[in-house]
Protein backbone atom coordinates (compact mmCIF):
# COMPACT_ATOMS: atom_id res chain seq x y z
CA UNK A 1 0.00 0.00 0.00
CA UNK A 2 1.28 3.51 -0.60
CA UNK A 3 1.95 5.59 2.34
CA UNK A 4 -0.13 8.84 2.52
CA UNK A 5 1.86 11.84 1.48
CA UNK A 6 1.06 15.22 3.49
CA UNK A 7 -1.04 17.47 1.19
CA UNK A 8 -1.55 21.26 1.73
CA UNK A 9 -5.66 19.99 1.65
CA UNK A 10 -5.42 18.22 5.52
CA UNK A 11 -4.50 21.73 6.76
CA UNK A 12 -6.89 23.10 9.09
CA UNK A 13 -5.79 26.26 10.22
CA UNK A 14 -4.25 25.28 13.71
CA UNK A 15 -0.46 24.18 13.15
CA UNK A 16 0.02 22.46 16.31
CA UNK A 17 -2.63 20.08 14.96
CA UNK A 18 -1.55 20.16 11.43
CA UNK A 19 1.51 19.15 13.02
CA UNK A 20 0.31 16.51 15.22
CA UNK A 21 -1.94 14.90 12.01
CA UNK A 22 1.42 14.90 10.20
CA UNK A 23 2.64 12.67 13.08
CA UNK A 24 -0.43 10.77 12.91
CA UNK A 25 0.19 9.97 9.20
CA UNK A 26 3.75 8.93 9.96
CA UNK A 27 2.75 6.31 12.31
CA UNK A 28 0.48 5.08 9.55
CA UNK A 29 2.87 5.27 6.97
CA UNK A 30 5.18 2.86 9.90
CA UNK A 31 2.62 -0.30 9.40
CA UNK A 32 4.44 -1.35 6.56
CA UNK A 33 5.38 -5.23 5.39
CA UNK A 34 8.45 -4.64 8.07
CA UNK A 35 6.87 -2.80 10.91
CA UNK A 36 6.95 -4.66 14.15
CA UNK A 37 3.29 -3.52 13.87
CA UNK A 38 2.26 -4.78 17.38
CA UNK A 39 4.43 -1.87 18.72
CA UNK A 40 3.17 0.58 15.78
CA UNK A 41 -0.36 0.29 16.80
CA UNK A 42 0.48 0.51 20.54
CA UNK A 43 2.62 3.92 19.54
CA UNK A 44 -0.40 4.63 18.01
CA UNK A 45 -2.94 4.17 20.60
CA UNK A 46 -0.39 6.70 22.91
CA UNK A 47 -0.40 9.24 20.11
CA UNK A 48 -4.02 9.59 19.26
CA UNK A 49 -5.09 9.65 22.71
CA UNK A 50 -2.86 12.77 22.81
CA UNK A 51 -3.93 14.31 19.98
CA UNK A 52 -7.67 13.55 20.78
CA UNK A 53 -7.41 15.18 24.08
CA UNK A 54 -5.81 18.34 22.78
CA UNK A 55 -8.04 18.79 19.97
CA UNK A 56 -11.14 18.40 22.28
CA UNK A 57 -9.39 20.97 24.58
CA UNK A 58 -8.42 23.50 22.06
CA UNK A 59 -12.06 23.14 20.95
CA UNK A 60 -13.49 23.43 24.50
CA UNK A 61 -11.72 26.70 25.08
CA UNK A 62 -12.85 28.43 21.50
CA UNK A 63 -16.48 27.04 22.76
CA UNK A 64 -16.53 25.39 19.38
CA UNK A 65 -20.03 24.18 18.52
CA UNK A 66 -20.03 20.16 18.06
CA UNK A 67 -17.72 19.16 20.62
CA UNK A 68 -19.69 16.40 22.17
CA UNK A 69 -20.33 14.77 18.06
CA UNK A 70 -16.45 15.15 17.83
CA UNK A 71 -16.12 13.37 20.90
CA UNK A 72 -18.08 10.80 20.39
CA UNK A 73 -16.15 10.54 17.09
CA UNK A 74 -12.54 10.16 18.63
CA UNK A 75 -14.37 7.53 21.50
CA UNK A 76 -15.68 5.41 18.42
CA UNK A 77 -12.01 5.51 16.80
CA UNK A 78 -10.27 4.74 19.89
CA UNK A 79 -12.66 1.91 20.51
CA UNK A 80 -11.96 0.65 16.88
CA UNK A 81 -8.45 0.81 17.79
CA UNK A 82 -7.94 -1.35 20.12
CA UNK A 83 -10.03 -3.83 19.10
CA UNK A 84 -8.11 -3.91 15.79
CA UNK A 85 -4.97 -4.21 18.49
CA UNK A 86 -6.48 -7.00 20.03
CA UNK A 87 -7.25 -8.71 17.11
CA UNK A 88 -4.00 -8.13 15.93
CA UNK A 89 -2.52 -9.71 18.46
CA UNK A 90 -4.36 -12.51 18.70
CA UNK A 91 -4.36 -12.83 14.62
CA UNK A 92 -1.85 -15.65 14.17
CA UNK A 93 -0.80 -15.79 10.31
CA UNK A 94 -3.94 -13.84 9.40
CA UNK A 95 -2.40 -10.59 10.95
CA UNK A 96 -0.61 -9.98 7.93
CA UNK A 97 -4.00 -9.24 6.06
CA UNK A 98 -5.68 -7.50 9.46
CA UNK A 99 -2.40 -5.45 9.45
CA UNK A 100 -3.57 -4.27 6.04
CA UNK A 101 -6.99 -3.23 6.66
CA UNK A 102 -6.24 -1.48 9.78
CA UNK A 103 -3.75 0.68 7.42
CA UNK A 104 -6.46 0.79 5.26
CA UNK A 105 -8.78 1.99 7.68
CA UNK A 106 -6.82 3.95 9.14
CA UNK A 107 -6.21 6.25 6.03
CA UNK A 108 -9.35 6.63 5.71
CA UNK A 109 -10.36 7.55 8.80
CA UNK A 110 -7.98 9.85 9.47
CA UNK A 111 -8.43 11.27 6.18
CA UNK A 112 -11.99 11.56 6.17
CA UNK A 113 -12.15 12.68 9.45
CA UNK A 114 -9.35 15.77 8.54
CA UNK A 115 -10.84 16.90 5.64
CA UNK A 116 -14.51 16.96 6.92
CA UNK A 117 -14.86 17.07 11.16
CA UNK A 118 -11.53 18.56 11.55
CA UNK A 119 -11.53 21.56 8.92
CA UNK A 120 -14.97 22.63 9.53
CA UNK A 121 -14.13 22.56 13.37
CA UNK A 122 -11.25 24.40 13.11
CA UNK A 123 -12.80 26.55 9.93
CA UNK A 124 -9.99 25.48 6.69
CA UNK A 125 -11.23 24.81 3.96
CA UNK A 126 -9.93 21.81 2.01
CA UNK A 127 -9.58 23.89 -0.96
CA UNK A 128 -5.86 25.79 0.66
Amino acid sequence: MAPIEWQDSFRVGEPVIDEQHRGLIDLINALDDDADVGFVLDQLTLYVAEHFRFEEKLMAQKGTAGLDAHKRQHREFEEWLAASKQAYRAGGTGGITLRDNIRTHLNAWLIGHIKGTDQVTFGESSET
